[in-house]
């Protein structure tokens, strides 16, 4: 009896799940700027990531973003994701004051180094919209008021 409403529940509830997530991602993917937008949160993804491998490499620490850009993490994170967008390889890693073209990234560490958030802002035109992350790995779209 349990194994047939397992079964059920998972039958009617995965493809619901399922549908959740793809217009969670169409909602990133709509407007004549989409490859900008998904370049710029791969990258937020790519930040993450890494610091993600940072941390499990660092006694639970995160990166200042000179030590996080030459880390070997980064770039196989940037390997991961630049599938899906060849452009993730030209990110500029002397300073993320222009990373890519358009955009200005900030990356703030706490004094304690168990927390981050990073901030990637449009800077290329008037649209003022930024993807926001932190160390709980959610990606958020911020536009301005």
């Amino acid at each position: 009896m349990l194994k047939k409403i397992s079964v059920a529940f998972l039958i009617l509830i995965v493809p619901s799940l399922m549908a959740l997530g793809n217009s969670r991602q169409a909602s990133v993917a709509q407007g004549p700027d989409y490859p900008e937008r998904k370049l710029a949160v791969d990258l937020v993804r790519v930040i993450n990531t890494a610091q993600m491998t940072y941390r499990d490499q660092s006694a639970g620490m995160f990166a200042e973003w000179n030590d996080l850009s030459r880390s070997q993490g980064f770039g196989k994170a940037i390997d991961s994701f630049a599938h899906g967008d060849p452009k993730l390889k030209d990110v500029k890693l002397d300073g993320p004051s222009d990373i890519v073209p358009g955009w200005r990234l900030r990356l703030t560490v706490a004094p304690d180094k168990k927390s981050y958030i990073v901030f990637l802002e449009r800077t290329s035109d008037q649209k003022r919209y930024a993807f926001v992350s932190d160390e709980e790995g959610v990606i958020w779209q911020a536009t301005a008021l």
